[in-house]
């Protein structure tokens, strides 16, 4: 008996033994792999590390000597077997070749012609000249498609490029340097033509701010905005993800792009901005205020009127489209409270600086890109409906809303009695509308009615797809399988071809981009890394076209106070102004401190009136005033340069 409890024991102890060094071998594979993400973080010179890849292997493998199969030439290893972990790394389109000892005391990257790139030994590189990373070739060829839908999955912080054909390119979001991760108030939205990604993001350690990436040539710069500013660029795919944003608040042409700036801190202050931007520069070449727009609107309605008032509330500008003809439509959301089917919404054309009332303000619309209708769920009283179960009545139409000067004329498309709809998009061109609808015992799912033949009841998805995006020749659709997102093609609306499937482990994915149904892809390739990072222009953005200094008229007695600015006109104790020089004006930056590279509290246009309580200082070849505004902010303007001045003394 005590033989037979001697031989089990025995056996138990050798089970254990083997589990352990099982259990060791799974540790020290993954430990390897985490030391080289770590490594390949820092020979790629990012700023983040690198935590998600397209895809590794590894497989263990017995060298003749330390060189580990990859010598640096000159270099002889003495002859002993040695046993290496050798990891194929593929990340951002690039296949990496990792040779490491099982403790990590020697890690080398091997270059495709069999020599290395990096050896560290004990943590240090002994190669005596380390080749570069190759950052230039990460550009991807994009083939010709009917379409392209970028995908963003949220925990690696990854785009994901798709087509009809499944899967094209994916790459980490482009971030600036000094950028906030996991910001709050992170959205995204690219250009009609997929060439630019424009970002909303903040700067450490709060500064709020744009960012632009362009797809084609990896340049990606910064806006810094002021400490107070919240930046609104329209609703996206999604009415309810706080990531998305819509293509349709750029120009038809995709070099501009339109964003909505408010204050909202405090119901008190109705204070708004729009700016716009030009892409290829990341200027801010026009803008209009909330104190200025009354002036140049045209038959305001009374909600309007309302809403432009100084007691009227608390707004911010909602960017709806940008038509075809110029003008920026925009809806003043009232802030602090929430509830409303439509808001007061003005069109703002930047070129001839005029404004209308909009007929583009309800809320929860898809605009078709072609001619400008809307689609949206909505009640009729008038017609069965299921009971509300809410502060809203059920939604019982689908309406499509054909925009007619100011106004816009409603048709019914579809109605039942027995569904509750919402979440209404354009698909297939225009000519299908897909919706969500639901009643009381089954969950919300996917219908899709063609406008062509309006006496067929509408087709049904399955269950389970999640969010749905409108392309040129159907749907494009998320799911969430056992272990994975699929990712469905619905062709002409209703024929599901799976395409692909994102990771399971990024959390729920958002389309933050359907290429729009009348757009042309302006890129045949995208770079997957920025090559250039730069912030603002080293002249404040928005600033007045040159006009020579001999138009001004020079104090007596006045000199140059800083190197490389002109005479100065203006001084302390005086009122100053915007300068004033013709119709095409632009407007200037008021900054925090006197740098070129200082958050903006404010963008002023041309006539504004300010008074000069301090200065001067020098900085960045500028003479700087510290000024108040009408509005109580105390902040910094620049005079001029040595061709034109961007303020004087006010008459």
């Amino acid at each position: 008996m005590r033989r037979k409890f001697l031989l089990i024991t025995i056996l138990i102890t050798l089970m254990m033994t083997a589990l352990a060094g099982t259990t060791s071998a799974q540790d020290r594979i993954t430990d390897r792999y985490n030391q080289i993400l770590a490594h390949l973080t820092s020979y790629l010179g990012l700023s983040a590390p690198i935590r998600f890849v397209d895809s590794w292997t590894w497989e263990e493998i017995v060298g003749a000597n330390s060189g580990f199969d990859c010598p640096a030439p000159g270099v002889s290893y003495p002859a002993s077997p040695n046993r290496y972990l050798k990891y194929i790394i593929n990340y951002n389109g690039q296949r990496y070749d990792y040779r490491v000892n099982g403790d990590g005391t020697i890690l080398v990257l091997c270059s495709p012609t069999g020599q290395p790139l990096a050896r560290l030994e004990n943590g240090i590189n002994v190669l005596a000249v380390a080749t570069p990373a190759p950052v230039a070739s990460s550009a991807v060829a994009i083939p010709s498609a009917p379409w392209y839908v970028w995908f963003y999955m949220p925990t690696p912080d990854r785009l994901i490029l798709f087509n009809q054909n499944g899967e094209v390119t994916t790459m980490n979001r482009p971030r600036v340097t000094n950028e906030v991760l996991a910001s709050d108030n992170l959205k995204m939205a690219i250009s009609r033509d997929g060439r630019y990604l424009v970002q909303a993001i903040k700067l450490s350690p709060n500064t709020p701010a744009l960012s632009i990436y362009d797809f084609a040539t990896g340049a990606l710069r910064s806006i810094p905005l002021g400490a107070l500013d919240t930046i609104f660029m329209g609703i996206g795919l999604d009415f309810y993800s706080s990531v998305t944003a819509t293509p349709l608040i750029f120009s038809p042409d995709s070099k501009s792009v339109a964003i909505g700036i408010a204050r909202t801190d405090s119901p008190e202050f109705n204070e708004w901005r729009i700016m716009v931007i030009d892409l290829a520069s990341g200027t801010i070449t026009k803008q209009i205020r909330h104190n200025e727009i009354a002036a140049i609107t045209i038959a305001p309605s009374v909600e309007v009127t309302s809403a432009l008032s100084s007691g009227g509330g608390s707004f911010y500008p909602n960017i709806a489209v940008w038509d075809n003809v110029g003008n920026i439509h925009f809806q003043l959301v009232y802030q602090f409270a929430g509830g409303a089917t439509s808001y007061p919404a003005l069109a703002w054309n930047p070129l001839t600086n005029s404004a209308t009332v909009s007929p583009y303000n309800r809320v929860s619309i898809d605009i078709l890109p072609t001619d400008g209708s809307v689609v949206y769920a909505s009640n009729e009283p008038t017609l069965p409906a299921l009971p509300s179960d809410g502060m809203f009545p059920a939604n019982n139409v689908i309406v499509r809303g054909i925009p007619v000067g100011s106004t816009m004329t409603p048709q019914q498309l579809l109605t039942t009695g027995v569904y509750d709809m919402f979440a209404a998009r354009w698909i297939t061109g225009g000519t299908q509308v897909a919706f969500q609808f639901f009643d009381a015992v089954n969950p919300a799912r996917w219908g899709i009615y063609t406008i062509a033949t309006p006496a067929t009841p509408f087709a049904q998805l399955s269950d389970g797809y999640g969010m749905l995006a409108g392309v040129s020749n159907g749907a494009v659709t998320v799911a969430e399988g056992f272990d994975t997102f699929i990712v469905t093609w619905h062709q002409n609306g209703t024929t599901p071809t799976n395409i692909g499937t994102l990771p399971p482990i990024s959390g729920e994915p958002v389309i933050v981009w359907a290429q729009p149904f009348n757009a042309l892809l302006g890129i045949t390739s995208l770079v997957t890394t920025p090559t250039v990072t730069s912030s603002t222009s080293s002249t404040p953005l928005g600033t007045p076209t040159p006009i020579p200094t001999s138009s001004v008229v020079i104090p007596v007695g006045a000199t140059v106070l800083c190197p490389g600015a002109p005479v100065s006109i203006v001084r302390t104790g005086i009122n100053g102004r915007v300068f004033v020089g013709g119709a095409d004006r632009g407007p200037l930056n008021v900054r925090q401190t006197p740098s070129t590279t200082a958050p903006i509290a404010r963008i002023i246009p041309e006539g504004t009136v300010f008074a000069i309580i301090g200065g001067h200082q020098c900085a960045d070849g500028y003479t700087w005033w510290q000024v108040r505004l009408d509005d109580g902010i105390v902040a910094w303007v620049a005079e001029g340069t040595s061709t034109q001045y961007f303020i004087e003394p006010a008459p």
